[in-house]
């Protein structure tokens, strides 16, 4: 048997970066194959009404998403494979263009986690320091 957490879409209409009418059907879902076939046969919403989802990364009992302009952490408490707490990390990404948005999110040698983000930027704190 096999688990995989991926970002899912249902967009209805087009993505746009302020997340207005957006959001409705995007988000993460655990895909499982319990027959042992290779392939996926069960599949759970972990997580839902997220705008544009580009990055994962797993995070102390969760996970992180770059969800613009947010960094969500996700987390199932009850063990319904249900994300049941969200807590925001982050509200400060730029949202100028969809196609330049944080991703590539991953743990680094030092335990920091790390990413990539293109022309859109960063519009506010981090750490108690102004970024823009």
């Amino acid at each position: 048997m096999f688990s995989i957490l991926t970002a899912i879409t249902g967009l209805r209409g087009s993505p746009t970066a302020t997340g207005v009418g957006v959001g409705v059907g995007v988000g993460e879902a655990l895909l499982e194959d319990t027959d042992g076939d290779g392939k996926a046969d069960k599949f759970t919403v972990f997580a839902d009404k997220l705008n544009l989802p580009t990055g994962i990364v797993f995070a102390r009992k969760g996970i992180i998403v770059a969800a613009p302009p947010k960094f969500i952490y996700l987390e199932d408490t009850d063990g319904d494979d249900k994300a049941d707490k969200r807590e925001t990390i982050i509200d400060c990404w730029g949202i100028r263009d969809t196609h330049a948005q944080a991703s590539n999110l991953h743990y680094g040698f030092d335990n920091w986690i790390y990413g990539c983000v293109g022309y859109s930027g960063i519009e506010g704190y981090v750490g108690g320091k102004k970024h823009e």
